[in-house]
């Protein structure tokens, strides 16, 4: 009998936290989720906010959300470039309508905000957005509240990945070394 393996889309942006999107796509792959990583713009080589480079799997624009069962936004200085992305904020939209896994990580929540996904619902974020929340985040550093999962930062990247490899998997993940 041949087992439904769940897909996650990781999207990436020019100064993206590389740890936080690297990390994700290694834990994901390990726990044996089929792992999509989309640009956003017109390269497939993505710079990172530390200078490293990420070959995508291909454009955010050539993949259907409706073949993934969850969405993971890293953060990094460059999300603040997709505040008002109408193409971002339609994705995340389609990720909520079909209550769907939405994982954002560091400062990639404030797209949560700008789509009114946080209101009445636990999250944390990296501290530099806290003041742009319109509800406090809890001092955690990583929040799951059903179909979201948010992190605060680079230091919990790892917690992050687990989780939403564990939330995918529906069951805790051993990940070897």
């Amino acid at each position: 009998m041949a087992r439904f393996v769940k897909r996650c889309l990781v999207v990436l942006f020019e100064n993206f936290e590389e740890i936080e999107a690297v990390t994700a796509v290694d834990i994901l792959r390990r726990a044996g989720v089929t792992v999509i990583v989309a640009a956003i713009g017109n390269k497939s080589l993505v710079i990172g906010a530390h200078g490293i480079g990420v070959a995508a799997d291909g454009m955010l624009e050539n993949f259907d959300e409706k073949d993934f069962d969850a969405l993971l936004i890293p953060g990094g200085a460059g999300v603040f470039a997709l505040r008002k992305d109408e193409k971002m904020h339609q994705l995340i939209m389609a990720f909520s309508r079909d209550q769907k896994l939405i994982a954002a990580i560091c400062a990639a929540p404030i797209l949560l905000e700008e789509a009114k996904l946080l209101k009445g619902r636990k999250h944390t974020s990296h501290p530099c957005i806290h003041g742009e929340l319109s509800e406090p985040p809890q001092e955690k550093s990583v929040v799951q509240d059903g179909n979201l999962i948010t992190a605060n930062g680079p230091r919990a990247a790892l917690d992050f990945a687990i989780a939403v490899a564990e939330h995918l998997n529906g069951s805790p993940v051993a990940i070897g070394v």
